[in-house]
């Protein structure tokens, strides 16, 4: 093998086809424990990235007993996984908010929460969990720059917590700081924006309940929160890791875990390759240049993509036969693993041995 990512029976694969390398996945989680000195209570990671049971079973034989959601479906995937602790990081609201209590009192063995960042939707919600006679627990969304959702870091939390406090089947938890807007950053200046909004909230002082979580952070500021607080970390990408956090996260020590396999379907220039990773294949929410990334041929470049197709620039002119195997890095691994019904799973000699089911995309 002269790559990590090449592959010895690469002719039983047909293309384009996601894989994970799971040898790299588990050292990726171990990594994760380590940066929080080995207190697996402290990590939430969010399954978004990889919605796979088979990681899912990896967490909980580490000792990973908590995770964070984005999805109804990423909910059910946890609960069916027997995960104890899940927190959908998503407000409910209309058919979210009925789906997520119909899971509550199916699954009374695992521990759910949720998001608020208003008075209307704890309404809606408290009501509901009253006609249904259970408690909901709640994180309160914070607002620290992203503008996204979330209630503002700089307004009055307090008075916020007293309001919610009025509703008699809703408990609160703690709050959820998400702050993925921090990035493009050196890591100093990313624990400067990080600190000043962990300790405000930090130093809330309640009478019921005195103590709270704060559940924080994504991958970009996992570091700080690992090691600098008592926060639970909720990181994602992590797990497989991709280009664009290599790049931008120098900091972090996480290796990448997932490619995306295709062939070179046509040459029709003298200086195009033509491969079938398409855009329903890879992510393809940034511009043309930050897709993907040729591992085996990196002197082609990306030139045009449509639904099937990805056109190659082939400047040097190198001689690639049509049918050649190309390996390619995505530069955002969660979009890209969703549109994947499997992964095929190499083991650590580069054999492909397993499939595992994307589920609940």
């Amino acid at each position: 093998m002269e790559s990590w990512f090449e592959i010895e029976n690469i002719e039983n694969l047909n293309t384009p086809s996601l894989v994970f390398f799971r040898q790299t996945i588990e050292q990726n989680i171990d990594e994760a424990i380590k940066s929080v000195k080995g207190d697996v209570s402290r990590l939430r990671p969010h399954i978004k990235t990889f919605k796979c049971g088979n990681i899912l079973e990896i967490f909980k034989q580490k000792g990973i007993e908590k995770v964070k959601t984005a999805t109804i479906e990423e909910t059910l995937l946890a609960t069916e996984l027997g995960i104890k602790d899940v927190l959908f990081a998503y407000q409910p609201n209309g058919q979210k908010a009925l789906d997520f209590i119909a899971i509550i009192k199916k699954c009374q063995n695992t521990v759910f929460s949720t998001l608020l960042d208003n008075l209307s939707t704890a309404s809606e919600l408290n009501e509901l969990a009253i006609k249904n006679k259970i408690s909901i627990d709640y994180f309160i969304d914070i607002n620290a720059g992203m503008n996204r959702t979330g209630f503002a870091i700089e307004a009055d939390i307090e008075g916020f917590l007293n309001d919610l406090f009025k509703f008699s089947n809703l408990k609160f938890r703690g709050f959820h700081l998400y702050d993925g807007h921090l990035k493009g950053l050196d890591f100093e200046q990313r624990t400067a924006s990080c600190l000043g909004n962990y300790e405000k909230l930090k130093n809330i002082k309640l009478s019921n309940p005195s103590t709270f979580e704060i559940a924080a952070g994504g991958t970009n500021t996992f570091l700080f929160y690992a090691k600098n607080t008592d926060a639970i970390c909720c990181p994602g990408t992590f797990v497989l890791w991709d280009d664009n956090y290599d790049i931008h996260l120098p900091e972090l020590s996480f290796q990448q875990a997932a490619i995306v396999i295709g062939q070179v379907v046509s040459k029709p220039c003298p200086d195009l390759v033509c491969v079938d990773i398409g855009y329903k294949a890879i992510s393809s929410e940034n511009d043309i240049n930050h897709r993907l990334r040729m591992l085996n041929f990196p002197s082609l470049v990306p030139f045009s993509h449509s639904e099937e197709h990805l056109v190659l620039k082939n400047e040097e002119l190198i001689d690639i036969p049509i049918g050649t195997i190309v390996y390619a890095q995505p530069y955002h691994i969660c979009p890209t693993v969703a549109l994947y019904n499997v992964a095929n799973v190499v083991n650590e000699h580069g054999v492909i041995t397993e499939q595992w089911n994307i589920k609940r995309r």
